[in-house]
């Protein structure tokens, strides 16, 4: 594992190794497993060091800039799954293999099952979509994705909000407006958390309010603190929402991160081990029922591992996985 050492990243780093290593005492028959703390701007040269070694699989590393450097570095000497994606003006090496929890494939998944539900309940071909945005670089990339997803299904974004609004109602007000009295079936809002509270509020109540699992990093599915945010929907890993999935319960929970998005990493530590099992075995296309969601691999087609994350809803102030109703 070639992971971030810097005092930046350490925690990170840490929940990332914690859950690779859980894996590894259920799954690591013939298997070695060591870390290799990474620091600096050139994580090719530590990967053909380790090559040198023997090492056929590579996990790591986990920040955007380091996989960037891969991706700009030339060929690599041996497979490297890495654990973010490089920017989209990259094109990634032969034997990188890229894994990760980037929001914009969260953001595609919710255009996809919006645009479904929306033509499923309504005998209208319209699809009509407001989307909200903070301008901050992970939201912004929330929404673009968003975007060009219910666009090619044939939605319409009937106007797009970029705010650094510090309230739900504040949010609520601005959106309003730019809708100018149009009317809408969705709302994507990929907002900063807090600022979700109360958005809902003087909204139709038949309009679907959905975001990413980013919604859900101050502790929604805590009991009792998420009634304004009841009736939203949003893509999460099973790890978070469903602990007696089978995917989930072979794999012990670690009570050293409590953080929801070090247990996120957790998880994702757990899912690259079991993904960097397979490709040590050098098979190229496979599927696991993974805790951060179903993952699919196919490197024939796309070195980059699919997930489709869980589907989730806010009900009775609880986060749970969402159910489709009988139609």
């Amino acid at each position: 594992m070639l992971l971030e050492s810097s005092a930046s990243y350490q925690r990170a780093s840490a929940a990332v190794q914690a859950g690779a290593r859980t894996a590894h005492r259920r799954d690591g028959a013939g298997v070695i497993l060591e870390h290799v703390g990474f620091s600096g701007t050139d994580p090719g040269a530590q990967v053909r060091e380790l090559a040198t070694r023997g090492v056929n699989v590579i996990i790591g590393p986990l920040t955007r800039d380091a996989v960037n450097a891969l991706a700009d570095g030339g060929a690599l000497p041996t497979t490297v799954l890495s654990l973010n994606q490089p920017d989209a003006d990259r094109k990634p090496q032969s034997n990188l293999v890229l894994f990760g929890l980037p929001i914009e494939s969260e953001a595609r998944q919710l255009a996809k099952h919006a645009f479904e539900e929306v033509r499923a309940r309504t005998a209208s071909l319209e699809a009509k979509a407001l989307v909200l945005h903070s301008g901050a670089p992970l939201s912004r990339r929330a929404a673009v994705a968003f975007t060009e997803t219910w666009q090619a299904a044939g939605g319409e974004v009937v106007t797009t909000v970029e705010s650094d609004a510090r309230s739900g109602a504040e949010w609520r007000a601005q959106a309003l407006q730019a809708l100018n009295g149009a009317a809408v079936q969705v709302v994507f809002a990929a907002v900063p958390p807090e600022m979700a509270r109360g958005l809902r509020n003087g909204l139709p109540r038949e309009w679907l309010l959905i975001s990413t699992s980013q919604l859900n990093s101050m502790a929604t599915n805590v009991a009792g603190r998420a009634g304004d945010l009841e009736g939203w929907r949003i893509t999460e890993m099973p790890w978070q929402v469903s602990p007696d999935h089978p995917a989930v319960m072979g794999y012990s929970r670690s009570t050293q991160f409590s953080h929801l998005d070090y247990q996120r990493l957790y998880a994702l530590g757990i899912d690259a081990y079991r993904i960097a099992r397979e490709l040590a075995a050098r098979r190229t296309r496979f599927e696991i029922d993974g805790v951060t969601g179903r993952l699919k691999i196919n490197l024939e087609s796309d070195v980059r591992v699919e997930r489709t994350s869980m589907l989730a809803e806010v009900k009775n102030n609880t986060l749970v996985p969402f159910e489709a109703p009988a139609r």
